[in-house]
């Protein structure tokens, strides 16, 4: 009976051990893959391309006035509910719009092609370590970098008294 005990008892601590270390294994992955995401995603945001796009997208958003809380999922549907709410916009014309709709659309599929090393470690990480690793990411690179999207570097110093 003593025998038996004892091997329960092994047996046990040896799983328990086994699973902390896959957990370490794990946890280490994910910090290796996290860190490669976010040098790759800063190198991104460093691009022309992308901060160009970036700078025009958010100008096209103000020049919307989208006053109503419909959300917009695919990116046809911002050129479309200017379509058919121009007269709340602060385009001149459609055709003004779709103008700098396709540039936008251009810039960001420059900035797609710059960057596919970022992307594809994105889908290689993601599927390792699941989605919130982006999410992850990104809030670590937001709070660690505000100016890089548009907030004051004020931002950084009032998160880290948080």
């Amino acid at each position: 009976m003593k025998i038996i005990s004892f091997l329960v008892t092994l047996l046990v601590c040896i799983i328990t051990q086994n699973s902390f270390s896959q957990e370490t294994v794990k946890d280490s992955a994910y910090v290796a893959d996290y860190e490669q995401l976010k040098a790759l995603y800063i190198k991104m945001l460093d691009t022309d391309s992308y901060q160009e796009s970036s700078k025009l997208m958010k100008s096209f958003f103000q020049k919307m006035n989208k006053k109503d809380k419909t959300v917009l999922i695919h990116p046809d549907d911002y050129i479309n509910w200017v379509k058919d709410n121009i007269e709340q916009t602060d385009f001149k014309s459609f055709t003004e719009a779709e103008f700098e709709w396709d540039i936008i659309k251009l810039l960001q599929k420059k900035s797609i092609e710059e960057n596919q090393g970022y992307y594809d470690f994105l889908k290689i990480a993601i599927s390792k370590h699941g989605a919130p690793i982006s999410s992850d990411v990104l809030m670590s690179v937001r709070r660690e970098n505000p100016e890089k999207f548009g907030l004051p570097v004020e931002f950084k110093r009032q998160l880290k008294k948080d």
